[in-house]
């Protein structure tokens, strides 16, 4: 599975990255829609509601979450190790 990161454009690689630090992507939707069709991500629907007093606080809205599959999170992880921290824009550090 690590070769498929060696196929992502610099966008998707950041994207990814963002989403497995559980962070939003900030990614175009043609970004996105390559990952989950490469299956690196998955994506979760959801209705929010507002908190506030005002009727226009409680109109609920529509959003979309998104998660890196375990296997995937773990071979990410293997590829961030071998690469000097990071892929894309997203560096991680080890902890000391």
């Amino acid at each position: 599975m690590v070769k498929t990161f060696l196929n992502l454009s610099k966008a998707q690689e950041r994207a990814l990255s963002l989403i497995a630090i559980n962070m939003h992507p900030f990614a175009h939707p043609k970004t996105i829609k390559v990952l989950l069709d490469k299956g690196l991500i998955v994506k979760h629907e959801r209705t929010i509601y507002g908190k506030g007093n005002s009727p226009i606080d409680r109109i609920p809205m529509g959003t979309n979450d998104y998660e890196v599959p375990l296997p995937v999170h773990y071979e990410w992880c293997k590829w961030c190790s071998e690469n000097k921290g990071g892929i894309g824009h997203v560096k991680v550090h080890k902890l000391a």
